[in-house]
């Protein structure tokens, strides 16, 4: 270990490239360093999506050996990933079967019997979330997957790569709420859910926080150093610790955390479950070492990712850069698309959706893909803005700021927009929240870090913020009155 800085190994697995960041802290101030990535993207097996995990697991191996190579003993690891992803393993700790990717249609058409057992309120009173793992497990139980008779655990990806890395088979508890099967009260497995969706207890087990320590990476895992590196829980949905690492100060701000997924919320000392928050469908997620986080999940930049795929099947390749150049110089609000529609969900050609989109409104349809860029853009500020509106009327507060985390806070143009949309100064930053709060817990354990608050602050001062102030409004307020009219007779 170079002089007496201590590392730490954040590993994320994003929706579409993993990550291992070392967290390099010299008593002051913590810089990261991204040591390995690797694809998280599905792969096509017989005409479904699947999750190749063991490409997950050997991603994770080398990103460690890159970093004990680089910097020597790491004090800990921890693992985060996207929730809601149940994965079944049998007694030996293998899968029942390749997992299904989120977004495949395997998992189509299964909430109708999960209402049918328990109205939608009814869940909500209990767990005070919509995100659930539960239609995905009733793909075990209509014989669409492996029975669940032949399972011992059902983990997140997370947890069952935190397995894979330790040995130690828990279920971290940001993952757990996700699962919409834990009780937002008490923090324990919901008896009577489980009971009315008829799936069994015992696949559920240990409950663990951020902070906690479970054991070290197992030696048939990694065997680069004779030194134990320890395995750490953190806020492993990652957009919980991504929460953990924002810079909020003010009880007035609100946040999202922008990459694939724009979840959008703010913070509260205890659970939000009344009637308007479930209509709006908001949603309490953890912060990974504090308060409660009311939000809504939302599309980020997956539209603009999946028109970049599509593009690069035709033959044409454009970075991320070049696409918001060029937006940056294409005329504005020709067309309001509305990035809430479920129409932009699934894999498939979103440049087509998006004209068709237009198309359907009336309005000028986008045809480069500078256009296309710009639009997808301006509806997804337009759309934060709505979605600011309902947050502000549930929760009785004004907000005074944004914070923007994450991968997606690097498009200055976006924020801007999103500033200009909702009329607030916005903050930007850090890029890498998500690594930056799994440092932070893991920070926690080795008692260098004491709370919340003194995470931050140490986040604050070690990486670059920049706020972007809104400019002339009346343009969007036009635009934001045309979203309004499509959404009311949509």
């Amino acid at each position: 270990m170079p002089g007496n800085k201590k590392i730490y190994l954040a590993i994320d697995i994003g929706a579409s490239s993993g990550r291992v960041t070392a967290g390099i802290f010299d008593g002051k101030r913590l810089c990261m360093e991204t040591v390995h990535r690797f694809s998280t993207l599905p792969v096509e097996i017989e005409g479904s999506l699947r999750l190749d995990l063991e490409a997950f697991v050997s991603g994770i191996r080398e990103g460690i050996a890159r970093a004990y190579e680089r910097y020597g003993k790491a004090v800990s690891a921890g693992v985060c990933s996207w929730g809601g992803q149940p994965l079944a393993i049998n007694a030996d700790g293998d899968l029942l079967e390749a997992a299904y990717y989120y977004r495949d249609p395997h998992f189509n058409n299964l909430e109708s019997d999960v209402f049918n057992r328990m109205p939608a309120w009814d869940l909500y009173r209990i767990t005070g979330m919509y995100e659930s793992s539960i239609p995905k497990l009733m793909a075990h139980m209509t014989g669409r997957s492996p029975s669940l008779d032949q399972a011992e655990k059902v983990f997140s990806v997370a947890d069952y790569l935190t397995y894979r890395l330790s040995g130690v088979r828990v279920h971290e508890y940001t993952q757990a709420r996700i699962t919409q099967l834990l009780d937002a009260r008490t923090g324990t497995w919901s008896d009577e859910i489980l009971t009315k969706m008829d799936i069994p207890r015992r696949l559920f087990g240990e409950v663990v926080y951020p902070s906690q320590k479970l054991g070290f990476i197992k030696e048939d895992f990694f065997s680069g150093s004779g030194d134990k590196t320890s395995v750490t829980a953190i806020g492993a949905h990652d957009t919980a610790s991504a929460f953990a690492a924002a810079p909020v100060k003010e009880k007035t701000a609100a946040f999202i955390s922008l990459g694939t997924w724009a979840i959008l919320g703010c913070e509260s000392e205890k659970p939000v479950i009344n009637a308007k928050a479930f209509a709006s469908g908001f949603q309490n997620n953890a912060v990974a070492a504090g308060p409660v986080a009311l939000v809504k999940n939302l599309e980020g930049l997956w539209l603009l990712e999946e028109c970049r795929r599509s593009w690069r099947a035709e033959g044409r390749t454009y970075t991320f850069s070049e696409l918001v150049d060029s937006a940056g110089y294409a005329k504005p609000f020709t067309a309001i698309l509305d990035t809430i529609a479920q129409g932009f969900f699934a894999p498939g050609d979103m440049p087509r959706r998006v004209i068709r989109a237009c198309l359907q409104t009336g309005d000028t349809v986008p045809e480069v893909p500078g256009e296309i860029t710009r639009t997808i853009l301006e509806g997804l500020a337009l759309c934060y803005r709505h979605v600011l509106t309902q947050l502000a009327d549930t929760v009785e507060r004004e907000f005074s700021s944004l914070h923007v985390f994450g991968g997606g806070s690097r498009n200055e143009l976006l924020i801007q927009f999103i500033a200009d949309a909702c009329g607030l100064p916005v903050t930007a930053g850090p890029h890498e929240a998500t690594s930056a709060g799994s440092i932070m817990a893991q920070m926690t354990a080795d008692n260098e870090i004491t709370s919340l608050k003194e995470g931050r602050e140490l986040i604050s001062r070690s990486f670059p913020l920049k706020t972007f102030t809104p400019a002339d409004r009346s343009s969007w307020d036009d635009a934001y009155t045309r979203l309004q009219y499509l959404q009311n007779i949509g």
